[in-house]
């Protein structure tokens, strides 16, 4: 079956809810199919981040794709925190919570469920192979499963990015699908330092280390302990500055001075970085219309301008440089791309992190009628360029776009495209 739908349709993605024994699994993952971890992965996820001493805290067995008990070839093994089956961790924090379900100030609860589902994500969606993330998980969404019965509708709450908070899991989880998407995190084996500790483990802070082979290193260390403050060795393998990184935007970004490899780090109660020796960029930035990219060496990295980048660089052997462009790329006759390098270059639209609620507008489709309009949005959300490609029934209609933020100024100049097109 699936040998012939790769067949038809090259490129598209198998996942098997198998849950069967690890040699079968293996079977299949081996294969190509990306297998279901089932719920065991959530509930060790849970026990990580719920704050108890007594409570297994061990996430690199159900979570890792080569462990000796699974020893898959391919990290095909899609270990999630949250999915349609399982209880949302935002409300099992709430409820049970240490130091969560008691507390009576409502924003301050928050906080402090927001800081734990934050130590789950910086971990999980660092491991290697797929990652999912169930709806609304990146705000924090702690709807009780049974509400309106275990597969009744769920009330949609997009006014979760408003609270300050939410939009610091919001940002971390940006954080971490860019590393992913544009660094090659995964090219050596990565450290998972001490993340198979179980119970009894709290006062230890947990550390894992991802290493791109050519420099760059992303350590995440989080302290398990809601109570208490505890140090820990995130064990730098560079000496130099470093940059932190959580969602909070008072600490993204922040750099710090590592002396010594063995240096110590202070980690607050519920405290979770993501630490690296390189600056990332500023996510909720637009990009820059046009780049020149003229180094030699060009540093390894993703090099994105909305609409051109030119280049008379050297990408150096052993060296991985990606150009993406929304409309064209120039390489000068000094550019070179030396043997052994790896150099790509993409024609497509300059992807940024957004703020998703700057628009109150959402995307919408419908079928237009003698009475009605149909509108389509793209992108929805949005910074400072939108499409609006509409269909009216008769001549007669008319249409007024206003570019209205929500909460940011608006763009100086902001502009805002429309197709139209007439029914037969």
């Amino acid at each position: 079956m699936v040998d012939g739908m790769w067949a038809r349709n090259p490129g598209s993605v198998v996942i098997f809810e198998h849950l069967a024994n690890n040699d079968e699994d293996k079977v299949l993952a081996d294969h190509g199919i990306l297998m279901w971890s089932g719920v065991g992965h959530h509930n060790d996820i849970k026990g990580f981040i719920l704050g108890f001493n007594q409570d297994n805290t061990n996430i690199y067995e159900s979570g890792i794709y080569n462990t000796t008990a699974r020893n898959f070839t391919f990290a095909n093994w899609m270990s999630y925190a949250e999915s349609h089956d399982e209880q949302r961790l935002g409300y099992e924090l709430m409820q049970f919570g240490n130091g969560i379900s008691t507390e009576t100030d409502t924003l301050v609860k928050i906080e402090k469920t927001i800081d734990r589902l934050k130590i789950g994500a910086a971990f999980n969606l660092l491991f290697p192979g797929p990652r999912m993330i169930w709806q609304f998980q990146e705000l924090g969404y702690d709807v009780d499963i049974n509400f309106n019965g275990r597969t009744g509708e769920k009330p949609v709450r997009w006014w979760y990015y408003d609270n300050p908070a939410r939009q610091e899991l919001y940002r971390l989880m940006s954080r971490i699908f860019y590393l992913r998407n544009n660094y090659s995190l995964y090219a050596t084996t990565p450290d998972y330092g001490n993340i198979g500790l179980g119970s009894g483990n709290i006062t230890t802070p947990r550390r894992m280390e991802l290493n791109d082979g050519q420099g760059r290193s992303v350590i995440v260390i989080a302290n398990l302990n809601p109570n208490a403050s505890h140090s820990v060795v995130p064990g730098y393998n560079t000496t130099g500055t470093w940059y932190r990184y959580n969602g909070d935007t008072t600490v993204d970004g922040t750099s710090f001075q590592v002396n010594s490899t063995n240096q110590n780090y202070t980690l607050s109660p519920s405290e979770v970085l993501v630490l690296t020796n390189f600056e990332l960029p500023d996510l909720t930035t637009p990009c820059p219309d046009s780049i020149a990219v003229n180094d030699n060496p060009i540093p390894a990295g993703t090099y994105k301008a909305a609409n051109v980048i030119s280049s008379t660089g050297v990408v150096a052997t052993s060296t991985e440089v990606t150009f993406e462009a929304g409309n064209t790329i120039v390489l000068f006759p000094n550019f070179q791309a030396t043997a052994g390098s790896t150099f790509t270059a993409r024609i497509q639209p300059c992807e940024i992190v957004g703020t998703a609620s700057d628009l109150e507008e959402r995307t919408f489709f419908s079928t237009p009628t003698d009475n009605t309009l149909a509108l389509q949005i793209v992108p929805n959300p949005a910074i400072s360029q939108v499409t609006v490609k509409y269909q009216i029934a008769t001549e007669e209609k008319r249409i007024t776009l206003v570019s209205r933020p929500k909460r940011s100024p608006a763009p100086t100049n902001p502009t805002i495209q429309h197709q139209q097109q007439y029914m037969e």
